[in-house]
């Protein structure tokens, strides 16, 4: 019989999708994101997939999705999912995530979040394991606010309490490269198993690409034109143009300057700007460049182009001659134009990507085989809704390796 899991806030189901390729059965799968669900539905006919929002799903609604199947919580090996951890922090713009009627000491409250929505599924249907997955950051991040664990490790509220709940968890950071993914891609993996077991947890092997052959080339042959999300988009002039001036590996920094975006400016504004990237060039009336960056603080130096030392901003107005045009150099503008390499892909984003050897976005099919995706596998909603669901996923060949070790802790 196969093993079942739960999935909560699935997106579109890479973890998932990597624990079916393992043998597993999703006895449910959720999201409150209608592309999500719609996604969910197209490649899983048949599996139950409400459109929930966790925070107001009681446990009798949850513990009945499971009996209409003829499913009790015991039949559940493992609940898996990737609940958004930044709506109990400080940690988007300042911004706590705020549900109506609360006071400050409970906004401040880091049980106020989904991941809670997370644990209190867990604590209903205590599942012998548990997978829960994030971005990397998290391993890092502080909670901030104003409460008295302000300055403490969201990953360690965390671990606390999924402890609480009665569940020995290991913690770490996998590179989605080192687990049969061609992408240098990481995600912290959090893998519960519950006390009772005294099964100690532990992250599975390393099955890195140089050693299973698999690479971006190898998932692109899998691709056919029957394969849906497989239409391309047409690019103007100008952003062909720049396209090709990008190497395999590359994006917008490998630009030649004449091709970056700039925004003319003074030197006033030279002078008073002092936000993180301080990056400005000159026109000469001769048609040459100069670059310089400079220091962040009251006293500024400009740093110019093949020019000996340094120089004062009163020596850059000096500089600057008749028929001279200032610019910033704005940072990593539009879709960053970062084009792939064949062999292993920098990070899969919302972002779209160049094609290794075509001068073109690649598809969404395209970005999903990075991802490890199924080539039939169809992503639902509008085209940037599809960036979405493919850029968040959990690769799906790293939930798969996920999965295995499982049933080895077993």
């Amino acid at each position: 019989m196969k093993k079942k899991f739960v999935s909560l806030f699935s997106g579109a189901g890479g973890l998932d999708q990597g624990f079916i390729n393992a043998g597993w059965e999703p006895a449910l799968m959720t999201d409150f994101w209608t592309p999500a669900v719609e996604t969910l539905v197209a490649n899983h006919p048949g599996a139950m997939v409400p459109e929930w929002d966790l925070s107001t799903v009681t446990d009798s609604t949850l513990l009945h999705a499971l009996k209409v199947q003829g499913l009790k919580p015991k039949d559940i090996t493992c609940v898996t999912g990737g609940p958004p951890c930044q709506p109990f922090s400080r940690l988007n713009q300042n911004q706590l995530f705020k549900r109506g009627g609360e006071t400050e000491d409970n906004m401040n409250d880091p049980r106020r979040s989904l991941f809670m929505d997370f644990l209190r599924v867990v604590r209903c249907i205590k599942p012998p394991f548990v997978v829960m997955e994030n971005v990397a950051d998290l391993k890092n991040r502080k909670l901030g606010g104003d409460g008295p664990e302000k300055n403490e490790l969201i990953k360690n509220i965390i671990l606390r309490e999924f402890e609480r709940a009665g569940y020995r968890v290991a913690a770490d950071v996998l590179w989605a490269n080192e687990y049969n993914v061609p992408q240098l891609r990481r995600r912290i993996i959090f893998i519960g198993v519950r006390k009772d077991l005294d099964i100690e947890p532990s992250m599975p092997p390393k099955r890195g690409v140089s050693v299973t052959g698999i690479s971006v080339r190898s998932e692109f042959a899998k691709i056919r034109s029957k394969h849906p999300n497989q239409d391309r988009k047409t690019h103007s002039d100008s952003w062909l143009k720049r396209a090709r001036l990008i190497p395999p590996g590359g994006y917008y920094a490998d630009l030649p300057l004449e091709h970056k975006v700039l925004k003319p400016v003074d030197v006033d504004f030279v002078s008073t700007y002092d936000g993180q990237v301080r990056h400005f060039c000159i026109k000469h009336a001769n048609g040459s460049w100069d670059q310089f960056h400079t220091n962040k603080g009251p006293d500024k130096i400009a740093e110019i182009g093949d020019l000996e030392g340094m120089m004062t901003m009163k020596g850059l107005k000096a500089h600057l001659k008749k028929g001279c045009e200032l610019f910033r150099v704005m940072p990593r503008m539009g879709t960053y134009l970062r084009r792939i390499r064949w062999d292993v892909s920098h990070t899969v984003t919302r972002n779209p990507l160049i094609h290794p050897k075509e001068d073109r976005e690649i598809t969404i099919r395209e970005k999903a085989a990075i991802q490890t995706f199924p080539p039939n596998y169809e992503f639902k909603g509008k085209r940037q809704d599809q960036h979405v669901l493919v850029g968040n996923a959990v690769p799906c060949n790293l939930g798969r390796e996920i999965a295995k070790h499982i049933e080895r802790m077993v």
